[in-house]
């Protein structure tokens, strides 16, 4: 929800500014500013300021979509519009609005939760997936795969739930080794060659980076890290001999890589979801394996055992 210009996300039973979250720390996508005009021109290193942002006010939202109409019609240049919203009724009040301004010639590029898409899209309220939906036609006989990037203390503690799982075949990739010229290649194709021989035998197999955290002093070396990182997880997953019945992968940029580099999906549909903001897609036809369900499961979302409950759901 975002209210006074301010996200906010809920942990343990009560909401908390984002910007106060271990998310906001990230030594390369971290940020410091709370309002989100302000966080624009933190991120656009002030080419964009705080007064250039387009404000819509919960207080408007409420007044109805005409209201909220009038304002995003004054939109203009490319100028950000920050929305306060705390419901989906305040979210219908935005999508409807938004449809009314596009019909008269405006058009908006969207940054949003996946809440938007579904009232933006007229999607009806849909029960949680079942068993049967996650895992793919005639791969039964194999192991499913998780691959976790997110280096989060939530993901950690996900994690760490996820490997008590009765059989779970656990390959955690050491980073120092990926980030060294002289080991990558060794370090993958250990990896690589574990993961197709368990998943053939049908066991399910975790894919992780270790949990030891690598940062340098300044940004870009920080973020050529993360690509590595990722890199690595991206070669297991285009690596991969075996179909898995199932995919998940852990992390907003591991599901990002996974899904475009790792598994070429460039369309998919998606089934619904297995929990509350983990969408389940089925892969297109152009992608490596096609047909199969791959499970998208962002790095703040979740409790500690959230990871571990869908595969346990997987597996009845």
């Amino acid at each position: 929800m975002t209210y006074g210009n301010t996200h906010y996300m809920l942990e343990d039973g009560r909401l908390v500014p984002v910007h106060e979250t271990e998310f906001a720390k990230d030594k390369v996508f971290g940020y410091e500013n709370g309002d989100l005009t302000k966080w624009v021109e933190e991120k656009t290193g002030g080419r964009i300021q705080a007064t250039d942002c387009l404000v819509i006010p919960l207080e408007r939202i409420r007044r109805g979509p005409e209201a909220v109409k009038e304002v995003l019609l004054e939109a203009g240049n490319q100028v950000p519009v920050i929305v306060n919203a705390v419901s989906y009724a305040d979210m219908d009040v935005l999508s409807m609005a938004l449809l009314q301004a596009e019909e008269q010639g405006k058009s908006f590029i969207f940054r949003t939760a996946a809440s938007f898409v579904k009232s933006y899209a007229g999607i009806s309220d849909q029960d949680y997936l079942a068993k049967e939906q996650l895992i793919a036609n005639g791969q039964e006989g194999h192991g499913g795969i998780i691959v976790v990037g997110s280096y989060v203390q939530k993901t950690t503690r996900q994690l760490e739930q996820l490997l008590t799982f009765p059989g779970i075949v656990s390959l955690e990739i050491q980073v120092e080794r990926v980030l060294d010229p002289a080991g990558y290649d060794q370090e993958l194709s250990r990896v690589i060659a574990e993961a197709n021989k368990h998943l053939a035998e049908g066991s399910n197999v975790v894919v992780y980076s270790d949990r030891k955290l690598i940062a340098k002093e300044n940004k870009t070396d920080n973020f050529r890290i993360s690509q590595t990182v990722s890199g690595a997880l991206v070669k297991v997953v285009q690596s991969l001999q075996v179909v898995p019945k199932f995919i998940i992968a852990k992390g907003g940029i591991t599901s990002s890589d996974v899904a475009t580099k790792g598994l070429g999906i460039r369309k998919a549909r998606v089934l619904g979801q297995v929990s509350a903001g983990i969408p389940v897609w089925l892969t297109g036809k152009e992608a490596k394996f096609s047909g199969i369900p791959y499970i998208v499961f962002p790095g703040n979302v979740g409790g500690d055992r959230t990871l571990l409950e869908t595969v346990e759901k997987i597996e009845g």
